[in-house]
């Protein structure tokens, strides 16, 4: 059981750095700003003309005139606009005379720039405030830390803590799934004396859940709500240890690869377009483990429960 384990782990694990590695990405590309002009239908004075776009940095305000109004839209030929680099590819070009602003994103198709008008800005917005969407940085780590609390099999073990690497991935701004890997403890202890006879005893769960989820998504302005559920694999190890005064004492040790599923919803909040931070709740139900121990429901008992975790991400 162990040994298959190990298996389904390093698989998880290979699986899981395949998919980062296999991310897309647009940093290589090398186009110049002057490409942009085209798209646009703008000119500038020329001092960007030859730069690089990805060597523009975030923040950047760029003069310019427009030669070709059908590009952008609403203006005339000859009006001055201003280029902002939003960063992540996301930048606006304001109309000086009226104050109307428009966002855009630009992508690359085998090596070429191309701009997609996303939408109008009134003065009032602010543009500093703006954040990308989740779906334009689809992927991010998360490390969950808080509790565990048993409620059946287990409801006399003790509250535990309970963590978990998370991989999430946006299939779209609605819809998302996550691979995980966690872990958790819980423990019971009990000590008293029997017809004058002083006896002590602990037992320790061990849990290595792997999980996966698939999770509905409500994006707003600085966060996000999300709900799911999932499927898991539990290693489950379990020991015990018993001492009476004068008989000495008595120890056993053995492990269980179960299958569950999980319930969950989480709150999270945009700290910058990279880092994000959360709160998430989740019912767990599992099969019944079979340990071979005495006292543990007869050696079978679940993993059902509930955690509830903060969480810390960082998006890419």
């Amino acid at each position: 059981m162990k040994k298959h384990f190990r298996g389904y782990f390093v698989f998880c694990l290979i699986f899981t750095f395949v998919s980062i590695l296999t991310v897309s990405s647009n940093a290589g590309n090398n186009e110049s700003f002057s490409n942009l002009e085209v798209q646009l239908g703008i000119l500038t004075g020329g001092g960007y003309t030859n730069t690089n776009i990805s060597n523009i940095a975030e923040g950047s305000v760029i003069e310019a005139q427009v030669f070709d109004p059908s590009k952008i839209g609403g203006c005339q030929a000859g009006d001055k606009v201003e280029l902002k680099k939003l960063g992540h590819d996301r930048w606006t070009v304001t109309h000086l005379a009226t104050g109307r602003a428009v966002l855009f994103s630009i992508k690359y198709e085998e090596g070429i720039v191309k701009v997609a008008k996303i939408g109008s800005l009134s003065n009032k917005d602010s543009q500093a405030d703006y954040r990308p969407t989740r779906y334009e940085k689809p992927y991010y780590f998360a490390f969950k830390g808080g509790i565990y609390e048993p409620t059946d099999s287990l409801e006399e073990f003790d509250t535990a803590f309970y963590g978990e690497i998370a991989f999430n991935q946006y299939l779209t701004p609605n819809f998302a799934v996550e691979v995980a890997v966690g872990y958790f403890k819980v423990d019971y202890s009990e000590s008293g004396s029997l017809n004058g006879v002083s006896y002590s005893g602990d037992i320790d769960i061990y849990a290595i859940p792997i999980t996966a989820n698939l999770k509905g998504v409500i994006p707003f302005k600085i966060g996000e709500f999300y709900a799911g559920a999932g499927i898991g694999g539990y290693y489950v190890d379990g020991e015990i240890d018993v001492g009476v005064t004068g008989y000495g004492s008595y120890s056993a040790d053995d492990s269980d690869f179960i299958i569950g599923g999980q319930l969950l919803a989480g709150l999270s909040f945009d700290i910058t377009d990279t880092v994000l931070i959360g709160v998430e709740g989740k019912y767990i139900f599992t099969d019944e483990a079979k340990i071979s121990m005495p006292q543990v429901e007869s050696g079978e008992f679940n993993l059902n429960g509930y955690t509830i975790t903060g969480v810390l991400g960082f998006r890419f």
